[in-house]
């Protein structure tokens, strides 16, 4: 698992049961009613960041496929130039080779 996530959820659930907390105090629920949704916001949201941090880390892991599919293309490519540079310099020792001796 990535470290630079590992706390987003509960980051999503502190905020979000914050503002629950907040809300139940503006519209004066009493103690027990605003603890239940209190509680329950906090659930709700903790699921919902770590199913968030789940998706986020998947597009990671495609990107990081994607990049290093990338790359070993641009490194064959890269061989595949290099090996066409040095066949030509083979040929024109060869053809040098050849002036010479006729």
């Amino acid at each position: 698992m990535n470290k630079r996530y590992a706390m987003m959820p509960i980051v999503i659930m502190l905020i979000a049961g914050g503002i629950a907390g907040l809300m139940t105090l503006y519209f004066r629920y009493e103690a027990i009613e605003s603890m239940w949704i209190i509680l329950g916001s906090l659930v709700l949201f903790y699921m919902i960041g770590r199913a968030l941090r789940r998706v986020i880390l998947l597009f990671e892991q495609q990107i990081a496929e994607e990049e290093a599919k990338r790359l070993e293309e641009e490194g064959k490519v890269v061989e595949k130039e290099g090996a066409a540079e040095n066949a030509s310099d083979g040929e024109s020792d060869k053809e040098e080779e050849e002036g010479s001796t006729s």
